[in-house]
């Protein structure tokens, strides 16, 4: 009779094991860290960075696993299936970090990322950690521009165009224009801006005649600008 007893006995203390062993594999934990990322629109290329907890062996045959992180979609149960990660064999239990720097894409619409360990014995991979990679608010449309508004005409008043002529007629003919002798000016208003000008002189057996046209010009030195057409002729 105390043999059975002694059977019973190791069954419920291999039981309890079992059950000590299998609540301590459940604690393991992970997390995952965003190296880097570059980010367009609604694509980012990422590297990341796990560090796993592994409390346990979860085989009495082997201690190896490894980190796997997977992708999903937002605010969908990760799934191990959706692999974008696979990092190396790690042996026994501890704290472990693996950095992923070859870069892959995730997308505003599939976001999260899931960390795994692949077991042994064909386990079933084990959820550790997740996260949802932060993307940059899309930039503001810049605020439209006002078309610009073309400047107003610029005006030139009938009695500064006046003033003008013998100036401009002075700077392109010199003594031919300052010997004169019967200057006249006949000026009448082309527009807002315009005003032309026949003018008529003689400078000894020379007379001079033709249209000078003098223009509105707000940027130019003298405030304006001027075409002339005039015409000499000698005086038989």
């Amino acid at each position: 009779m105390p043999r059975p007893v002694r059977s019973l006995c190791s069954l419920a203390l291999g039981a309890a094991l079992a059950l000590v062993l299998a609540g301590t594999a459940s604690a393991d934990s992970g997390a995952i860290t965003i190296t880097s990322k570059d980010q367009v629109d609604e694509l980012a290329m990422v590297g990341v960075s796990v560090t796993v907890d592994k409390t346990a062996c979860d085989s009495p045959a082997s201690c190896n696993w490894r980190p796997m992180v997977s992708r999903v979609a937002a605010g969908q149960p990760c799934d191990p299936e959706q692999l974008m990660f696979l990092g190396e064999v790690v042996s026994g239990t501890g704290q472990h970090t693996q950095a992923f720097p070859g870069r892959n894409m995730v997308t505003v619409a599939e976001p999260r990322l899931c960390l795994y360990l692949q077991l042994p014995d064909d386990l079933p991979p084990r959820l550790v950690g997740q996260l949802d990679v932060p993307f940059d608010a899309p930039a503001p449309e810049p605020a439209p521009q006002p078309a610009p508004q073309p400047a107003p005409p610029a005006t030139l008043g009938m009695a500064i165009a006046k003033s003008h002529v013998k100036p401009i007629l002075k700077q392109v003919f010199k003594a031919r224009f300052t010997q004169r002798r019967a200057f006249r000016r006949t000026c009448m208003r082309r527009s807002a801006g315009e005003v032309r000008c026949v003018v008529r002189w003689t400078h000894r057996r020379l007379r001079f005649k033709g249209p000078l046209t003098i223009k509105a010009a707000p940027d130019h030195p003298n405030g304006v600008t001027f075409d002339e057409q005039i015409r000499k002729r000698r005086i038989r």
